[in-house]
């Protein structure tokens, strides 16, 4: 019966490698895009910015897709990313509204190298929250199924000592199973949890 707690311990490492690569997928798909978006903003006529593009707007647009993508993608952002993703768009709002200035300075590509080394800040605050959520996710699993392997190699014990009937032994795991099933409920506040740390 080793082979139960062994498979168990498979699937919790396998629930923490899949958080953790959409996290890496989600973390690296809303930097490319916030990037893309500040190339191209600064690719634009002087003139074009000065009569139709506010910093405000800009600021707008770029964290305002933030909650619809993190939502579409996965989970919520914790603190760290926050912060990351407000420096980020400071860096926005300073480049947009001295835009002659960065212009005649040749400044764009030193904006841009500055925006994308915080935006990969916040990706790794994305990975850090991914970590500490599989991690979660994987020992509860691990716990559930090291439990069922063992009330399972107890039981088949106790039916062969004739101590027990079968349905005795086959209700006790039956219930910590369902008990069980409400334990991912727990890992975002687990996650949350070792955050606030």
């Amino acid at each position: 019966m080793p082979s139960i707690s062994i498979l168990g311990g498979l699937c919790g490492r396998c629930l923490i490698f899949k958080v953790q690569l959409l996290d890496c997928y989600r973390g690296k798909t809303l930097s490319r895009i916030k990037s893309l978006y500040l190339k191209n903003l600064l690719r634009q006529d002087i003139a074009f910015i000065d009569k139709e593009v506010r910093a405000g707007e800009v600021l707008a647009s770029t964290s305002g897709g933030d909650d619809s993508i993190k939502r579409a993608m996965g989970k919520k952002n914790a603190e760290t990313e926050f912060k990351a993703y407000a420096e980020a768009d400071a860096i926005l709002v300073e480049t947009v509204g001295a835009i002659r200035t960065v212009v005649s300075l040749n400044g764009e590509k030193q904006s841009i190298t500055k925006y994308d080394q915080i935006l990969q800040n916040a990706h790794k605050a994305i990975v850090g929250n991914g970590c500490i959520a599989g991690a979660a996710d994987g020992s509860i699993l691990f716990t559930v199924h090291g439990s069922l392997a063992f009330a399972i190699r107890f039981g088949s014990k106790l039916i062969l000592q004739k101590k027990y009937s079968a349905g005795d032994v086959i209700a006790v795991p039956e219930y910590s199973m369902n008990g069980s099933k409400y334990a991912p409920f727990l890992t975002l506040n687990v996650s949350w949890f070792f955050i606030m740390i």
